[in-house]
């Protein structure tokens, strides 16, 4: 296994586990709410189908590479494998936060450890996914070596877009007016009218 599926793994087990984790203080928080489990179980139904959806076009993106279209010349950090993995692993890195802080404190119920656990996973991935990663993404944008890597590329697609366009010019010159239609092509000049 290469080390782009083994990343891509670890996502997927991190996502799966974050939403487990998102689900279980869902269901603590509304039954200390004083919530009757079929409030729980019916709100757990239709969230089921919406979860699963968003999952599916997750998973998506993730199988479509959408997710890091990123140039290793413009985000030198946000592009390393070491970052990858510290970014995939953010879900399991807030569970062994959970566990060390259930380790220091002596009398706690198994629901409460739980919830403390979950709220590790939950507090460690919003911080490095959701406010972490486009900090730094937006920092290494603006560095100037990124600027320049960033314009040098951007005039190269310029410049390859306009020789196309000027190679299709020329071939529908050369071809000459439609045999059949005795019409010009597309895009031909319309000079020989005047």
């Amino acid at each position: 296994m290469n080390l782009r599926k083994l990343l891509k793994l670890f996502h997927i087990i991190g996502t799966v586990w974050l939403a487990l984790c998102a689900a279980f203080l869902l269901v603590v928080a509304l039954r200390q709410a004083g919530a009757g489990w079929w409030i729980v179980f019916s709100l757990s139904g239709f969230s089921g189908v919406a979860f699963f959806l968003l999952m599916s076009i997750y998973l998506f993106a993730i199988f479509r590479g959408v997710t890091r279209k990123q140039l290793s010349l413009e985000h030198p950090l946000t592009t390393s494998p070491v970052y990858f993995f510290f970014y995939d692993m953010c879900p399991l890195l807030g569970t062994l936060a959970g566990f060390v802080t259930i380790l220091t404190v002596a009398f706690m119920s198994a629901v409460e450890k739980a919830g403390i656990i979950a709220e590790g996973t939950l507090g460690m991935t919003f911080l490095i996914w959701i406010i972490g990663d486009p900090v730094i993404s937006l920092t290494e944008g603006v560095l100037p070596s990124s600027v320049k890597y960033r314009r040098d590329r951007l005039a190269l697609e310029k410049e390859k877009k306009e020789n196309r366009d000027k190679e299709k010019q020329e071939l529908l010159e050369q071809m000459g007016p439609d045999p059949h239609t005795h019409r010009r092509r597309p895009g031909e000049s319309f000079k020989h009218l005047f």
